[in-house]
């Protein structure tokens, strides 16, 4: 992210995300999958643009096979 006010120059904040998952196949229709992210910013501007989260998110999926 490189945010420009009126032409001048400011310091870029950065983003770094890093995340994966797994899934399970019960049957021909049906599967389970679980995920999970993390998200960490850093701002030089201001110390309240920085932030942290951590999420953890699941679906089940039901449907045909060709």
């Amino acid at each position: 992210m490189d945010y420009r006010t009126l032409g001048l120059s400011v310091d870029p904040d950065r983003m770094f995300t890093y995340g994966g998952g797994i899934g399970y196949r019960f049957t021909g229709h049906a599967r389970l999958g679980v995920n999970t992210d993390w998200t960490r910013r850093t701002s030089e501007v201001a110390a309240e643009r920085s932030y942290r989260n951590h999420r953890i998110f699941a679906g089940l999926t039901w449907g045909t096979t060709l």
